[in-house]
């Protein structure tokens, strides 16, 4: 297959009470640094557990990808919802 990097990384929550600007900040994905689904796993997990300390335990964190073949970049969006 085709090598994307990583585009625009962010995290995006349905939970007025957790600050998107403090997950943010410890992802692993890089803009510019090569696709890895890994790294995906580990940002839901790290954005998991970063909010379960905030004291809400029933999250989902769903990565949405959107590709741009063009450029060869995969944007993606970690969307934080209550469930």
């Amino acid at each position: 297959g085709e090598l994307y990097t990583f585009g625009d990384i962010s995290v995006k929550s349905h939970i007025k009470q957790i600050s998107e600007k403090d997950l943010n900040k410890g992802l692993y994905c890089r803009k510019g640094e090569k696709f890895n689904e890994n790294l995906l796993q580990l940002d839901s997990a790290s954005i998991s557990k970063s909010v379960s300390k905030q004291g809400f335990s029933a999250i989902q964190v769903n990565p949405q990808l959107v590709k741009d073949p063009i450029k060869k970049t995969v944007n993606v969006v970690y969307n934080i919802i209550e469930g």
